[in-house]
């Protein structure tokens, strides 16, 4: 299981993210944030290369999901891969590509300084300053 957060904080602009796995050195291949910028994950089949293309694509002023495009083209095989983004505005997208492997579940917050630990029924949503994304969750009803 991989649990990933992006966020951006609405007050001061700055960028954070983490990530937590059972895959060895995943701090070193999933997680990046750069101030001013944006927040990137790279997370399934991880290239840590595709966070570099998405803040080139940030910094020259386009937003996240056209660091996600970006990313999705440059990427040799775009469909086992799992990318996010949070830009320097707050927007977010998120990309699952097709042969991913497991369910992903995405947590909808207010405020990034408050982390809902609720999972709604809902799958693919995020918003304004953050993105988080859970994969291989099994829920009991």
């Amino acid at each position: 299981m991989t649990f990933s957060v992006a966020g951006r904080c609405s007050s001061t602009g700055a960028f954070g993210v983490i990530v937590t796995s059972s895959s060895p050195s995943v701090g070193a291949r999933c997680p990046w944030a750069k101030t001013g910028v944006g927040a990137i994950l790279t997370q399934n089949v991880t290239d840590p290369r595709l966070a570099t293309i998405g803040f080139s694509v940030l910094e020259n002023g386009f937003d996240a999901q056209s660091a996600i495009r970006s990313m999705k083209e440059a990427s040799p095989y775009p469909e086992y891969r799992q990318i996010a983004v949070v830009d320097a505005k707050g927007n977010s997208a998120a990309f699952t590509g097709r042969w991913v492997y497991m369910e992903n579940f995405v947590i909808k917050m207010l405020p990034v300084s408050v982390i809902c630990s609720a999972i709604p029924q809902s799958r693919k949503q995020w918003g304004a300053n953050f993105y988080v994304r859970k994969d291989t969750l099994w829920l009991k009803d």
